[in-house]
């Protein structure tokens, strides 16, 4: 698994001088982004290196097991009660169209939630600053950490590990 981590710049030129640090490190492209102001980011930075991922995948999980567990339990209360006729068949469909009603209502949301680095750091990027968004393997961010510094770059107190290869 590999970690990430963010680092803020005061303008584009220093966010440029961390990028090459970290490409100079044998960071690949697909591993390193960057958040800004929309302003800036519509100006200053490449659409390959824009960071667009919302919430999307976390929201439709958690909406696929929170549906299926209302939808198992409203089965098996309409189980409890004899005159519907309802068979332990019907409470997995009940159950299944419940996981399929929160994927749907849960993704709709995710997609318009913005990523954790953004809401994290929202403070920061308001101000003006561009965060550089570094996926590495843990060992890698020991010396890479003490050039991105002398490149301009502030590490940012975030840490998550994410499955990027």
């Amino acid at each position: 698994m590999m970690k990430r981590h963010v680092f803020a710049t005061n303008s584009m030129p220093i966010a440029e001088a961390v990028l090459r640090t970290a490409h100079d490190h044998g960071i690949g492209d697909g591993c390193i982004c960057l958040e800004a102001r929309s302003d800036l980011e519509r100006s200053a930075i490449d659409d390959e290196r824009k960071n667009v991922s919302m919430d999307f995948i976390p929201a439709a999980w958690h909406g696929t097991l929170g549906g299926a567990a209302a939808g198992l339990l409203i089965g098996l209360v309409t189980l409890m009660i004899p005159n519907l006729g309802v068979t332990f068949g019907a409470v997995l469909v009940i159950m299944m169209v419940g996981a399929l009603v929160g994927t749907f209502a849960s993704a709709l949301v995710g997609s318009t939630i913005p990523d954790e680095v953004r809401r994290t750091f929202r403070r920061e990027i308001d101000s003006g600053q561009i965060l550089v968004v570094i996926d590495a393997e843990p060992e890698a961010f020991a010396e890479l950490e003490t050039e991105i510094a002398r490149a301009g770059g502030k590490r940012l107190s975030f840490e998550s590990t994410t499955a990027l290869n």
